[in-house]
């Protein structure tokens, strides 16, 4: 993930939480031009400040970094996976039940 990304999430959740620079800046212990570099300057903002806007806001530093829509994206990937998985041992037990009915005819024909 690139520092611009990082900087438009950070963005978009100030904003989303309706809190100006100033206001942001101040909550977080620092000047608003410090925090305006991080958020439109070139100051690098992976370091420990983002540990502070995680606690400030009440979310995870990865919710932080990567925005509400894309940690939801991933969650839902996660259960997409679980679906895909119990689907798979669902129909490995019919290959399985067909099977064994197939060696059971084959034996009964091998009797005859």
């Amino acid at each position: 993930m690139d520092e611009r990304t990082i900087k438009a999430a950070v963005k978009s959740l100030r904003e989303e939480l309706g809190a100006t620079q100033d206001v942001f800046a101040e909550a977080l212990g620092m000047d608003t031009s410090t925090y305006w570099r991080f958020e439109e300057g070139n100051t690098r903002i992976l370091n420990p400040n983002i540990y502070k806007i995680a606690r400030h806001t009440g979310r995870d530093v990865e919710e932080v970094l990567l925005g509400r829509a894309r940690i939801a994206e991933l969650r839902d990937e996660g259960r997409g996976q679980e679906q895909i998985e119990a689907l798979k041992a669902h129909y490995e037990a019919i290959i399985d039940h067909l099977n064994d009915y197939i060696r059971m005819l084959k034996a009964q024909a091998a009797e005859k």
